[in-house]
């Protein structure tokens, strides 16, 4: 009976127990498919302005986005899409949160978005390495598989991932489906970390500090700064794994792509396409909110929703 009720001053969070889990789940995959599809275009910007050597392709986040759709068209925008899914983040999120319980809301957040991150990670490295390929392939200077594969004039998205699938294979072995994979988790763990964190921190004070506002504009305002605070914190370590990721030689790791940025960029390559990563953090994070706490607030069960509306 005790979780109905809260201290007046403190931000009341909606748990899993509190939720009707096949309705949450059916309300989070709807959702999730929007908002990727909505935020792919600044994926594929982000990419491709930190896989080229200073600007020899585009000067900038902007830049890249209008050359791709003059020279692309919408499709292009789109390059790689359908290889994207990050389902398993909602439910591992809120069922870590539940069992972490006696933390306070910051830590717990922080607990539940590293194991959150590493779920899927683990889970999605390989289709993350094809995809960063495949944005790649109308890059033919930098892309090593528009290099080395013959792609068929006009195939589709499915015929070029299946160039791409073959081509590392061929030049990795099965390894090279989880290249770049350590970093990935060196860089989602603690950037998904700090986004809960964060953004469990701000909604609380925000809370106080505005006394007692509506629950969701106080999460649609704290959603894209805690964002946009991970992707300030964790700009250089996706950097580097996006180098890492693209490298076509066997056997080539972090360090061989910290020498080459080093050697392109100099100190500079630490703040390398931030522009597009923070306005890909932020936006994915009022995103996710926009959709995810109403998803939950629509799952609640009947019991908690006059304590929790």
């Amino acid at each position: 009976q005790q979780r109905h009720h809260w201290p007046p001053d403190e931000f009341r969070v909606i748990e899993l127990h509190h939720m009707k889990l096949g309705h949450f789940l059916a309300y989070n995959c709807l959702g999730n498919a929007a908002m990727h599809a909505a935020l792919y275009p600044l994926a594929l910007a982000r990419t491709r302005i930190t896989a080229q050597p200073g600007r020899l392709e585009y000067s900038g986040f902007a830049h890249c986005l209008r050359s791709v759709l003059a020279h692309e068209g919408l499709r292009g925008l789109y390059a790689g899409a359908w290889t994207r899914a990050l389902l398993t983040l909602g439910v591992t999120y809120e069922t870590v949160r539940a069992s972490a319980e006696p933390l306070p809301a910051p830590a717990r957040g922080a607990v539940a978005g590293g194991c959150a991150a590493l779920a899927s990670q683990a889970l999605l490295v390989p289709a993350d390495v094809v995809t960063q390929h495949i944005m790649l392939l109308p890059m033919a200077r930098l892309s090593p598989v528009a290099a080395t594969v013959a792609m068929a004039p006009g195939a589709g998205w499915l015929g070029q991932a299946g160039a791409v699938i073959r081509w590392i294979r061929r030049r990795h072995g099965l390894a090279g489906f989880y290249k770049g994979g350590l970093w990935s988790l060196v860089l989602f763990l603690p950037n998904s970390a700090a986004m809960w964190s964060a953004y469990s921190a701000y909604c609380d004070w925000l809370y106080r500090w505005l006394d007692s506002p509506p629950r969701l504009a106080v999460q649609l305002t704290a959603a894209p700064l805690a964002g946009a605070t991970a992707g300030l914190l964790t700009n250089p370590i996706d950097v580097l794994r996006l180098r890492v990721m693209l490298q076509a030689d066997r056997g080539a790791g972090a360090r061989d792509a910290l020498r080459r940025l080093w050697a392109e960029e100099g100190p500079a390559w630490l703040a390398k396409g931030l522009s597009a990563r923070l306005a890909q953090s932020a936006l994915f994070s009022f995103l996710f909110v926009l959709y995810y706490e109403p998803a939950k607030r629509l799952a609640l069960k009947d019991e908690f929703k006059g304590a929790l509306l």
